[in-house]
């Protein structure tokens, strides 16, 4: 939101997803829709103001130091991120795709039915089994 750090890609990919977590809800009040992206596809500029913290035993989260704009989630066993929708202005032409933890309560709030709706234990074992 304040510029100190700018995210990049090639292009943007045709669909975003959605996760309704606890720690997601959380972490911005409703859930985080993100672009999944390789990391060597990422350019960044404001490294120096990119702040991160252990979210969990196996996964990070980045935020600008600035302002505190959520910027991503990562696997920290992985070399992709969950880079938040809200980094792009262009973001119309993306439709849902998976939704994980789709039989909490905040998913009744959808308007548009997600192509890969995963309960909670069908989100821990997609990610348990490598599938992410």
């Amino acid at each position: 939101m304040c510029g100190a750090v700018q995210i990049s890609l090639p292009a943007l990919p045709d669909t975003y997803g959605s996760c309704a977590c606890d720690m997601c809800r959380r972490a911005t009040g409703s859930m985080f829709r993100n672009i999944w992206v390789a990391d060597a596809d990422l350019r960044l500029t404001g490294n120096d103001t990119v702040r991160t913290f252990d979210s969990s035993a196996w996964a990070e989260r980045g935020f600008c130091g600035e302002c505190g704009s959520p910027l991503w989630y990562r696997m920290k066993e992985g070399d992709h991120r969950g880079l938040s929708l809200g980094l792009f202005d262009d973001t119309e032409h993306l439709i849902a795709g998976d939704l994980y933890y789709s039989d909490k309560p905040i998913c009744k709030t959808l308007r548009q039915s997600p192509a890969n709706p995963m309960t909670e234990s069908e989100t821990l074992a997609h990610f348990t089994r490598g599938d992410a």
